[in-house]
């Protein structure tokens, strides 16, 4: 275990690089406190501020959107810190162990760091649907769209079908028209009578209700029919996606039989909200509790953006999916109090530090809970696969093999993965949990909490054989 004796030791660790990670930093550097940025991508931003290639060349940042503009600001703070603030991108946190030491792959060997605190912030993920045809080349999330449309400059199909809920595929659908692709239709599963409801919770934020309606106005001036309460049903083709349904749906989001629709298309994008990535607060030990209006399981953290791990901080979508701006106030808020661990400021400080960012944080998760009233995901989308479905894409495994192990007896998520063998592949269930926790609720009754989030182990994801051999060197 020779490379465990070469361990580089940090005041805080910040694992993720994205709004909540940076602004992390930068407010640990105003106090004193040198950090570490761990991220897995090549550039800082994570995918809301997510960087073009560096030979890519710019030649109207304007056109590259507001928040690149706000990426690039929040940037360029953080290197105003660069004696304070170390940045480890292309890096992956794969393991932990006990005293706050993470098990790291950096510049092409394995690293241990020692962190006096650490502060996670790995942010969500798209959530997956599964529904006959899903499996389709062609069918993307939203969130991988927007990665090739923003980032690469790349359009991953010439006929586009938008499906899902909330505002994030009304974003994704500005930038696709921004590149000039054909959307041939934008399919909301959620009735936008629920939103008028919310107006006087909405209107806290008048500036994230001007965003929505510049996109709604957008699709309408390059008539992209914008279709309220329907879900997608199934997407068909022989090698590819040629062709979608869509259906009516109900307030729980079940399909309305007879009231299909079908469209000619070369891509479909799915948009059904975020899940808050758990692997690693699952693997230090942090309590977690379930939520679905925050996409699901979350870590347990006080009023200090503190785990029930002393020393152990979290911050942005990975503890309660709530956008770019609670992410970054969580991650200021985060970091006041690791620098209070560390003895850098003392309690009245930090408090009176932290009494400007929970009042703004107070005002913005009232309007993210009123757009979570509307948009959460409901269990109707949990119908729309048949029994051969592939609901496990790594092991293949089918919605079948899931419904047969728990009427066999299977009481909780890991009894499911013994079972079958969901959870196993390269992913380690990010895909597949979601799904499988949504069907034993929906159709056997189980709660989430009997169910459970599934034990996580060492490497969290995957590491390449050659490095790990470094650690029996």
């Amino acid at each position: 275990m020779g490379w465990r004796k070469k361990i580089k030791k940090t005041e805080l660790a910040i694992v993720g690089g994205g709004p909540a990670g940076l602004s992390a930093a930068t407010q640990a550097a105003r106090l004193g406190v040198s950090s570490i940025i761990i991220d897995e991508n090549p550039y800082l931003g994570g995918q809301i501020f997510r960087r073009v290639p560096a030979d890519f060349k710019i030649i109207d940042e304007e056109k590259l959107g507001k928040q690149y503009l706000q990426g690039k600001e929040i940037l360029n703070e953080a290197a105003e810190f660069s004696e304070r603030i170390q940045v480890w991108t292309g890096s992956l946190v794969w393991g932990y162990f006990n005293d706050r030491q993470l098990a790291v792959t950096h510049e092409g060997h394995l690293k241990l760091l020692k962190a006096d605190q650490i502060i996670l912030a790995p942010g969500a993920y798209d959530r997956p649907v599964p529904f006959p045809g899903w499996t389709l080349p062609g069918v993307f999330t939203a969130g991988g769209a927007k990665v090739m449309v923003r980032s690469q400059g790349v359009l991953p199909g010439t006929r586009f079908l938008l499906a899902g809920s909330g505002p994030l595929q009304l974003a994704l659908a500005n930038d696709l028209l921004k590149s000039r692709a054909k959307l041939v239709a934008v399919v909301e599963a959620a009735s936008m009578t629920g939103l008028w409801r919310q107006v006087p919770r909405l209107l806290r934020k008048p500036d994230l209700m001007w965003d929505g309606f510049k996109y709604l106005t957008a699709l309408k001036l390059h008539d992209v029919p914008f279709i309220q309460s329907h879900i997608i049903v199934s997407a068909m083709g022989s090698e590819e996606v040629e062709r979608v349904v869509i259906a009516r749906a109900n307030n729980d989001w079940q399909r309305i039989t007879g009231t299909e629709r079908t469209f000619d298309v070369d891509a479909v994008c799915l948009g059904y909200g975020l899940v808050p990535s758990t692997d690693l607060t699952r693997l230090c030990g942090c309590a977690h509790r379930y939520d679905p209006k925050l996409g699901g399981w979350i870590s347990v953290y006080d009023e200090d953006m503190q785990t029930t791990v002393p020393g152990i901080f979290v911050a942005g979508d990975g503890c309660g999916v709530g956008g770019v701006k609670v992410a970054f106030e969580q991650g200021k808020l985060a970091a006041t109090y690791a620098a209070r661990n560390l003895g850098l400021v003392d309690e009245v400080i930090a408090d009176r530090l932290a009494m400007p960012i929970r009042n703004r944080l107070k005002k913005i998760w009232s309007f993210q809970s009123a757009i979570s009233e509307v948009y959460h995901v409901r269990s109707g989308i949990y119908a729309l696969s048949s029994e051969d479905t592939t609901i496990c894409r790594c092991e293949e495994i089918s919605l079948r093999a899931i419904q047969n192990a728990i009427r066999a007896g299977a009481s909780d998520i890991d009894d499911i993965k013994r079972r079958t063998r969901a959870r196993m592949g390269y992913c380690q269930g990010r895909m597949c949990a979601p799904v499988i926790l949504g069907i034993a609720e929906r159709d056997f009754g189980l709660k989430p909490e009997d169910i459970g989030y599934g034990r996580a182990r060492s490497p969290v994801k995957p590491v390449p054989m050659s490095l790990l051999l470094e650690t029996s060197l």
